[in-house]
């Protein structure tokens, strides 16, 4: 029920503003906002595609990508530290 960055979420500015915007943290920005954007509004998944960016999986390779998107959830959803910020790296 996640609305992840990369995946284009459109949201009414009106609405986007109520919320405060996203929140001013250093990482995980886009979680933070969904999951109070959840508790106003059920989303609406388009039909229409987006195209995103496959740098950082090309660069880092798929299973290493996955393995630091699995790491970074994890340790939101178990509330444990978050890993440190060189974990975070801008991969572009």
């Amino acid at each position: 029920r996640i609305i992840y960055g990369d995946q284009a979420m459109f949201v009414r500015s009106r609405l986007f503003k109520r919320l405060g915007g996203f929140p001013d943290c250093e990482i995980l920005e886009d979680i933070r906002f969904s999951e109070e954007l959840l508790k106003m509004t059920q989303p609406v998944l388009l039909e229409q595609s987006v195209i995103t960016d496959a740098r950082k999986f090309m660069r880092m390779g798929i299973w290493r990508s996955l393995a630091r998107i699995i790491g970074i959830l994890l340790c939101y959803e178990l509330r444990l530290p978050i890993l440190p910020m060189r974990f975070f790296q801008d991969i572009r």
